[in-house]
């Protein structure tokens, strides 16, 4: 507790000796709310609580700080106000703080330390949704918070690099600006100044100053994109008609999982509606998921009765379609509900029609954008077209018999949509050198998640050990003008890893 004290004094003196303007200030201001409320957690000293919502939302609304601080400030504001079902504030603190998250677009995605950052980011867009929906701003809102703020997960950064490759194609010098303020904004701030450099006017304040012009130029920029027929959603949510419009081929619905709450919104051609989840919890998720056995009777029954049947009656879908007409829908799962088989829930017991398998067809999508962005690039077969399949073959706990077959099945259907098949070798170049040039990827085999490091993701190939398929490198090589579709399943374990164009869904 003396450290804890210690530390809230300095973070106090940090405070009261930073200048109002300096882009470090947010970070100050940032780690003595979050000392403070570490002290009401010991505590439960509600003035401490009251003033870590306060030295945050400074932080918040610190103009030239680094964004990722201000995000960070924000969902610590939600997190405490949330304590105190202070949802209004919350919802407010959570408003500035999503939209800034267009300003996160990074050039790396191998950089850990980013990664973690961003992947608190992504929670935080789980959270903020929650908190719209206490504070009755309605689905939409939660809505437009989900789909901006999951732009940072990996399956999303690629989606959001679509967005700037498809501006630049478009309007190469708004391209330009963007990435060379979005750039500048990236540069750390240095206080190491010389004489040489003061007299060229670099001072301290000088970089601030250019920081702030910086940050509002790149406002207006994007605000100047977003007038550009096509681009009225860059790097942001899609408006309410898109929604509304990408639902003409199925309902959409996104399971949003928080510690506060958990609902599954639908999206239907005429409606935007939530449904609460009151049965399902971030906790029993978490316990689930340790066992490493999602496909399990007892896991698909639970999913069956907490999550999937009452969307499904929700959505009118009450039993097997009597005319064969089989309704399709896209399923959205949002935390550590993304990892498992939705499409496999229910009781699957000799008789027995209570399965979403005897309900719907299922696809997977990681945001309502992503589906926008790939209904955009339709699969267009020709003489030329190309199908890359690939079985790999395993020893031991691994192997998948049926793998082959998968293979042969694919062919033929391939073959029927004029499609010309072929099969590479099982290393990653061998991979590599065919995916250019295939419109569709089957990958019969095994993917891997790394939920420590999300870069270390990678599908499991001949050669895995020594050179392993990453998310990285399917997302740097140039397959965009070919726009693959990349479904790649594991038959075992019900395991679903699925890469649609150059965006990236690992759901395992």
């Amino acid at each position: 507790m003396a450290d804890l004290e210690e530390a809230i004094q300095t973070g106090r003196e940090a405070v009261e000796a930073i200048p109002e303007n300096d882009p470090s200030r947010a970070a100050c201001l940032n780690n003595l709310g979050n000392r403070l409320g570490n002290r009401y957690a010991r505590t439960g000293a509600m003035a401490d609580l009251e003033e870590a919502i306060s030295f945050n939302q400074f932080a918040l609304s610190h103009p030239t700080s680094f964004t990722i601080i201000r995000v960070a400030a924000g969902r610590e504001v939600l997190r405490c106000c949330a304590i105190l079902s202070y949802w209004q504030q919350a919802y407010e603190a959570s408003n500035i703080a999503v939209h800034l998250i267009p300003k996160l677009t990074l050039r790396s995605l191998e950089n850990f330390d980013k990664q973690h950052m961003l992947g608190q980011v992504v929670g935080f867009a789980s959270d903020a949704a929650a908190v719209a929906l206490y504070a009755e701003k309605g689905p939409l809102v939660a809505l437009e918070f989900l789909e901006q703020g999951r732009g940072v997960l990996a399956a999303s950064l690629e989606e959001m690099r679509t967005d700037v490759l498809d501006l630049q194609e478009r309007y190469p010098k708004l391209a330009e600006q963007f990435v060379r303020l979005r750039d500048k904004l990236e540069l750390p701030f240095s206080r190491n100044i010389s004489s040489t450099e003061q007299s060229r006017g670099t001072s301290g304040q000088a970089q601030t100053d250019s920081r702030y012009r910086a940050d509002k130029e790149l406002d207006q920029l994007i605000a100047e994109v977003r007038k550009q027929p096509g681009f009225e959603d860059f790097l942001g949510a899609p408006s309410r008609k898109e929604m509304l419009d990408t639902a003409e081929c199925g309902p959409i619905v996104v399971i949003n999982v928080s510690e506060h709450r958990s609902d599954a919104i639908l999206v239907e051609q005429h409606e935007i509606r939530f449904l609460a989840l009151p049965n399902l919890n971030i906790e029993q998720i978490n316990q689930r998921t340790q066992t490493n056995d999602l496909g399990n009777p007892r896991v698909l029954e639970w999913l069956w009765d907490t999550v999937m049947n009452p969307i499904l009656n929700a959505l009118g879908f009450t039993q097997s379609p009597s005319n064969g007409d089989w309704p399709h829908v896209w399923w959205i799962p949002t935390g550590p509900l993304s990892k498992f088989p939705l499409h496999a829930a229910g009781y699957h017991g000799k008789g027995s029609s209570k399965t979403v398998l005897d309900r719907v067809m299922s696809s997977y999508s990681s945001s309502i954008k992503t589906i926008i962005h790939g209904r955009r690039r339709r699969i267009m077969p020709a003489t030329s077209a190309q199908a890359l399949l690939v079985a790999i073959k395993y020893k031991g706990k691994l192997e998948l018999p049926s793998a082959n077959k998968e293979i042969e099945m694919v062919r033929r259907l391939c073959k029927s949509m004029a499609f010309n098949s072929i099969q590479s070798g099982q290393g990653k170049q061998d991979i590599l050198s065919h995916l250019p040039q295939s419109k569709i990827f089957h990958f019969a085999g095994h993917g891997y998640t790394d939920t420590d490091d999300p870069s270390k993701s990678h599908l499991l190939l001949g050669d895995e050990e020594n050179n392993p398929l990453t998310v990285p490198t399917l997302l740097e090589i140039n397959i965009r003008e070919s726009s693959p579709f990349l479904p790649i399943s594991r038959l075992v374990g019900l395991v679903r890893l699925w890469i649609r164009g150059s965006s990236t869904k690992v759901s395992i």
